[in-house]
């Protein structure tokens, strides 16, 4: 059996680390598709930074110094460098090695700048959305579209690797702008595709839910769509509540079994998200926090705007 889950990098980044690590980083599957992303990302003025990704003065700044002093930049591994919902819930630095090496060999985080990354690959800091419109190898597409072939590519590498008729399950537990980088249609006939869908009238708690399964499913050995319904979060607090076939695209000829999850009325409140300060990634200077915090400083400035009035 081969079951891999795909997931959606974070905008705030850390340098606490993993708990366990190899004498030797990993290094990411797709480095010349990554050093042509990098070329044109390097290329950008702070201005095109900032209307790029629509990001404030300040996030622009920090992107530009950061591609500017790319060379020297510190690397970290992948799995200990995300520091959003998602990480927190999934929580890789605290895994001991045994569970780190699953993660390694299960989990697989969709990047704007490098494709496909495992929790042990060796990254820089940086950002750059999935979304994001780049000029790369002439083609004014979004990093989605460019990524699209490579990443599906590098998947089926994957399981093509597996023993001869083992099960082959994706487990799609990425965000809607991510998964777009993946060409599902394009895997192995013999690759059975599950997206989980978590219902709940937070963001956050999806975020978090998606970072949860995939630790469920390495600390607890999933190994069957079977075993991936019983998904319950930390505290009980998800449901699995059914699940529905659909095409894996608009007149696609596959079907992708689509897993429903819902949070309940009663479920407990969020104990890990209360803003606290995160220590910076090494080599992203100050404000390495404010890229996941600052479009919730922007609801917040509005709804205190809107209480005045």
């Amino acid at each position: 059996m081969v079951l891999l889950l795909l997931l959606s990098p974070a905008k705030a980044l850390s340098s606490s680390g993993l708990k366990s690590v190899p004498a030797r980083l990993t290094s990411p599957v797709l480095p010349a598709q990554h050093a042509a992303v990098l070329r044109n990302a390097r290329a950008l003025t702070k201005a095109q930074i900032k209307s790029l990704m629509s990001i404030s003065d300040d996030l622009a700044s920090l992107n530009h110094q950061r591609y500017a002093a790319w060379d020297k930049a510190q690397t970290m591994a992948c799995g200990g460098a995300f520091d959003g919902p998602a990480f927190k819930a999934m929580n890789l630095k605290d895994m001991d090695k045994k569970h780190i090496e699953a993660a390694q060999e299960r989990v697989r985080v969709l990047s704007g700048l490098y494709g496909v990354l495992k929790p042990y690959d060796e990254i820089k800091p940086y950002r750059l959305e999935m979304g994001t419109k780049l000029d790369v190898n002439g083609t004014n597409k979004t990093l989605a579209d460019y990524w699209r072939p490579h990443v599906v590519q590098a998947l089926n590498d994957e399981f093509r690797a597996a023993p001869k008729g083992a099960q082959k399950i994706l487990v799609n537990a990425a965000s809607q702008e991510y998964a777009a980088a993946v060409d599902f249609d394009a895997l192995s006939s013999d690759v059975e595709v599950v997206t989980c869908e978590f219902k709940t009238n937070a963001s956050v708690y999806a975020k978090q839910a998606r970072g949860g399964i995939c630790r469920f499913c390495v600390t607890e050995q999933v190994e069957t769509i079977d075993g991936l319904r019983g998904f319950t979060g930390d505290e009980g607090e998800w449901k699995f509540t059914g699940e529905r076939e659909e095409p894996l695209s608009k007149g696609s000829q596959r079907i992708q079994r689509i897993l429903s999850f819902e949070r309940g009325a009663t479920a407990p409140k969020n104990k890990g998200n209360k803003k606290a300060k995160a220590p910076e990634a090494a080599g992203a200077g100050a404000g390495a926090q404010q890229e996941e915090d600052e479009p919730a400083k922007k609801r917040a400035r509005t709804g205190s705007q809107k209480s005045k009035k």
